[in-house]
């Protein structure tokens, strides 16, 4: 029998700024918003957030050891509209050669998102 993941929880302390991050900056929508249980869909992909205590959520995350890949059609655009609303990417965005014009921010909970459009690779 095989398993299927339907969707990854991340234990938050701040349930309201991280609804707010990506409802506002990355066009994420509410499936299920239970004051201590967030659940989002970001284009198609589900995403989960609980605060600590509930449900059998684990203590609160921290922010290491995380990354969510982000597509976007333009990183350029999307980098630059972050900017516009204060927030503060780590860099600009930069080719690389596996085929990713990215580059990187953190969301309130510290979790490192690696915001990319496709470009063509090269043969580096």
């Amino acid at each position: 029998m095989s398993a299927t993941l339907r969707s990854t929880a991340i234990t938050t302390r701040d349930i309201a700024a991280t609804k707010d991050f990506y409802l506002k900056h990355l066009g994420a929508t509410v499936v299920m918003d239970m004051g201590w249980h967030l659940a989002l869909d970001l284009g198609g992909t589900p995403l989960a957030f609980n605060e600590p205590g509930y449900s059998g959520a684990p203590e609160a995350f921290e922010g290491g050891g995380v990354a969510l890949y982000i597509h976007v059609p333009d990183v350029d655009a999307k980098h630059a509209e972050l900017v516009a609303a204060s927030l503060t990417p780590e860099g600009a965005p930069k080719d690389e050669p596996w085929g990713s014009r990215a580059f990187v921010i953190r969301d309130p909970n510290g979790i490192a998102l690696y915001v990319h459009s496709d470009i063509e690779p090269t043969t580096e």
